[in-house]
Order: structure tokens, then sequence, then C-alpha cells
């Protein structure tokens, strides 16, 4: 095979793994709680912090009706504290959906702010900053299980209408 054929296949493959990936089921909501008990915690942060991460707890919104608004912002929480997905790039002031899917309780912390999240719940965050974008925000997952630094990073990014 010349390499030019090997290079062409290899482009194949590479490409059919990426939609493998990208398409596969990101959890089903069968089964589920539909109203989940939210709890969102914050503690003190310390001035300074280079992000915020607004609590919005929807307990009005039942579950089903959150994965509809959230669809392309949902991030889920496993049993062993993996995000998935674990990178996500947002506009500045994007809304989030934490979703735990686990029976467990999960510890998400934002900037330095914790949120406690019940098994099966879900509380939706503002992925917001006043530093200079691009940036890069971690949210470390800990559970009774597990702890997980940066499961989920978010690459926020400006909008338009902020300039750049």
């Amino acid at each position: 095979m010349s390499k030019k054929t090997i290079l062409w296949a290899v482009i194949i493959v590479l490409a059919v793994v990426l939609v493998w990936i990208l398409s596969r089921d990101q959890g089903s909501i069968v089964g589920s709680i539909i109203n989940p008990t939210v709890s969102a915690t914050p503690s003190t942060t310390p001035p300074g912090q280079p992000a915020k991460a607004t609590p919005k707890a929807t307990p009005n919104m039942s579950y089903v009706q959150a994965v509809a608004t959230y669809k392309d912002t949902r991030v889920q929480f496993n049993d062993t504290c993996h995000a998935i997905p674990g990178q996500i790039v947002l506009k500045n002031g994007t809304k989030v959906m934490l979703d735990n899917r686990s029976a467990d309780a999960k510890t998400l912390t934002v900037a330095g702010k914790k949120y406690t999240v019940a098994g099966y719940g879900w509380t939706v965050i503002t992925a917001t900053t006043d530093k200079s974008l691009p940036f890069v925000l971690g949210i470390n997952c800990q559970s009774a299980k597990s702890s997980v630094g940066n499961a989920l990073t978010i690459n926020i990014q400006a909008k338009i209408s902020d300039g750049l």
C-alpha cells in the first residue's frame, strides 16, 4: 500500500470513531425520578475568584422539562464522578444543567463554590467569568465513592455582542 492510501485509511477510521463518540447515547431518562430533590448549597467564596457560578435551582421544573430546556448544555455525572461530556465550550453567561445520574449525592465545586446535588438530582448554574476570554472553568466532583478533579472543564468564550 502507498503512504497516501494508508493516510486516507487512518483518516476514515478516525472519522468513524469521532462520529461514534459524538453520537453515542448520553444516558436515558427512562426510570429516572421526575421531580428530583434539588439541593444547591453554596459555600462562601474568597474574594478575587476568577469565575462565578450562580446556582439556579428550579424545583418547579420537572426533570423531563429540565432535560428538554437544557438539552444542549446538560452535563451528567455518573456514579464514579465522571462527567459526560467531560469538556464543553459555552458562551459567557450560559446556563448549564448539572445532572447527577447516580444514587449517591455529589459535591460539585465550581470556582471555589460547593454545590451539593442529591442522588438523581440536578441543579442549574451560570457559567460566567469576569476574566479575559477564553477562560477555562474546572468543575471538581466528589462523592462517597470517588473524587475527580476537573471532572468537567468548560471553555468559556466571548459572546459576539461582548466584542473581542
